[in-house]
């Protein structure tokens, strides 16, 4: 029989409380930028409150029962909704028979980290994946020197270093036209990549840790929106977003039609040091995508962890040249 004394009884009610707190806070984010924090964390409260519940129930103590129920509830609808405004793309294992013209695009993102100098592991990963394009962002001088072998096998490329994070440089094994936005007061990249039978966009918007900033990353959420409602072709939206699914800033993109290639909705990609705070704030979406895959690669010497995704679109969805 487990027995708990009132000061662990105590802990977990107020445990329970702050929990509550927390998860009501995110609601608040059109209030204040700090409030959105919150519900990039989503998934911690919820697991955490099931936790609690499990604990609430062995103690009997009815009140924390309840609390508990509540938040898990309310954690659970909030994020269920944002999946369903977000829905996962067939994975390969749903789709049996492919009809038609087909192409597969595997896709590789990776924000490198600036000051990361393990800079032989992310071309270690890109030998071992092999894909068809590969993206990454925080790319300075140093990293661009770095990355010159990749274009031994990724003949197409635009690179822009910076040395303020914001760096970008994409590599390719398939010729595109690429057009860059400048976007916001900061005037951070958006790479537009336009293939013969699709489009990819990269992106690396700022982290939303002041209300300048917050504002700056709901301008460059924007214009990706702006971006993809204009696309004919079918589009791959790829990048290091500083944003969860759960968050407001992610509402700029429902309605076009995107889809996520994570089935599950979230993976740990930030912080690749600190599971306590796993989040995905790096992210793959598809439109007009057959079916699509996602993975998280190994560890790279980042405070991010690299993600994969193939992606198989049908060709004769194009649109047809009057």
């Amino acid at each position: 029989m487990v027995i708990m004394s009132t000061h662990e009884r105590k802990f977990t009610l107020y445990a329970l409380i702050l929990i509550g707190v927390c998860s009501l806070a995110g609601l608040l984010s059109d209030l204040w930028w700090f409030f959105d924090l919150f519900n990039h964390f989503r998934p911690q409260a919820l697991l955490s409150s099931v936790f609690l519940l499990f604990i609430a129930f062995i103690v009997k103590n009815r009140m924390s029962i309840v609390l508990a129920l509540v938040i898990v509830a309310f954690n659970s609808s909030l994020m269920i909704e944002r999946l369903y405004a977000f829905p996962a793309s067939k994975s390969p294992m749903q789709v049996s028979y492919v009809e038609g013209d087909t192409q597969s695009i595997s896709v590789l993102f990776s924000n490198v980290l600036t000051s990361n100098a393990l800079h032989q592991s992310i071309l270690d990963t890109v030998s071992k994946h092999n894909p068809d394009i590969v993206v990454t962002t925080e790319i300075d001088e140093t990293w661009r020197n770095a990355l010159t072998p990749m274009q031994s096998t990724h003949t197409y490329s635009v690179v822009f270093p910076r040395s303020d994070n914001f760096g970008m440089a994409i590599y390719s094994k398939l010729p595109f036209k690429s057009e860059r936005y400048d976007v916001g007061d900061y005037e951070l990249p958006l790479m537009v990549l336009d293939f013969d039978t699709f489009a990819l966009i990269a992106a690396h918007p700022i982290p939303p840790l002041s209300n300048k900033n917050n504002e700056e990353l709901h301008i460059y959420m924007g214009k990706i929106a702006e971006i993809v409602r204009n696309t004919e072709k079918p589009v791959i939206l790829i990048g290091d977003f500083n944003a969860t699914m759960w968050s407001s800033t992610i509402n700029n993109l429902r309605g076009l039609k995107l889809m996520r290639t994570n089935q599950f909705g979230f993976a740990w990609t930030w912080p690749s040091g600190f599971w306590p705070l796993a989040v995905q704030i790096d992210h793959i979406f598809v439109r007009d995508a057959i079916m699509a895959d996602f993975e998280v690669l190994p560890y790279i010497g980042s405070d991010h962890f690299p993600v994969k995704s193939t992606i198989t679109i049908e060709k004769s969805n194009l649109p047809i040249d009057e």
